[in-house]
């Protein structure tokens, strides 16, 4: 076995801020960081449903984060929603999410009497696996999940079914109907399975690029401005120790974190500026 590596990751399952009313719901971030000196760091948590309560945005049974990081510089992380009764749980990362009993239910965008759109799912999750080496992958499940757009003014109501397997960085509003599209554009941006590389280091330094997923992002404009950040993972960065000791082993989770959260740009950064805003 060779040297060990530091590494980290990360679990948020719902940040969400609505301006109008002021209102923030944030169910916190599970961190797992390894800094060479254990086998395996986990960290899991089942944020209370009621974190839910006050708001119309989302509406689901099941919060859930969890995190992984080893000494070999390997990390693992899923974040997620689900149904009641549903469950998420580290395992096979393209299937963290359990769905549950009845569906989640994200509200987009409503402007009473002209239109409102929303998406249902039984599970909505984000995973990703980061190596030793930087090599990073992830992506996001949405199980049996639709876009529901509900016009009464207009045309009659639309219901579109949304591929599990979207491709990264996809805008909601590329793969509708453009007449849809259009009307939709003014008032919300959706971005599903948003991937952001985390800032990679000078090669040879000793420290290997990581990955932000989140399922889905949601910028909305309707009777209130809404930001959204539904299951957000990150794997790594990761350091190895034979090549940068001059990080105590303490140490390198932090300075791992502070890596991560400058390489992330927008999306991570953007959480920080919603939250003070709001």
């Amino acid at each position: 076995m060779g040297s060990p590596y530091a590494t980290q990751a990360s679990a948020t399952a719902l940040y969400l801020s609505v301006l109008d009313p002021a209102l923030v719901v944030d169910t916190g971030t599970e961190v797992a960081e390894n800094d060479g000196s254990e086998e395996s760091v986990s960290a899991s948590e089942q944020p209370l449903v009621a974190l839910l309560a006050g708001q119309d945005v989302l509406s689901a049974g099941v919060l859930g984060e969890v995190a992984v990081a080893n000494n070999d510089g390997t990390s693992a992380a899923c974040a997620g929603v689900a149904g009641e009764g549903g469950a998420v749980e580290i395992g096979d990362p393209a299937g963290c999410v359990t769905p549950g009993n009845s569906p989640v239910v994200l509200n987009l965008v409503d402007v009473a009497g002209l239109v409102s759109a929303r998406i249902e799912a039984d599970a909505i999750s984000a995973t990703c696996a980061g190596l030793a080496d930087g090599t990073t992958s992830g992506g996001v499940e949405l199980v049996n999940a639709r876009l529901i757009v509900e016009q009464p003014l207009l045309l009659p109501d639309l219901v579109v079914a949304l591929d599990t397997d979207v491709a990264p960085n996809t805008n909601l509003l590329d793969v509708l109907d453009p007449t849809v599209a259009a009307l939709l554009s003014p008032l919300v941006e959706v971005i599903l399975n948003e991937q952001v590389p985390l800032d990679p280091a000078e090669e040879g330094d000793g420290y290997y690029g990581g990955l932000s997923v989140t399922a889905i992002s949601v910028d909305a404009l309707g009777d209130a401005l809404a930001d959204v950040e539904l299951a957000n993972v990150t794997c790594g960065p990761s350091a190895d120790l034979a090549i940068v000791p001059v990080v105590p082993l303490a140490g390198v989770p932090v300075a791992l974190g502070t890596l991560a959260v400058v390489g992330a740009g927008t999306a991570l950064i953007a959480r920080h500026r919603r939250g003070s805003v709001a």
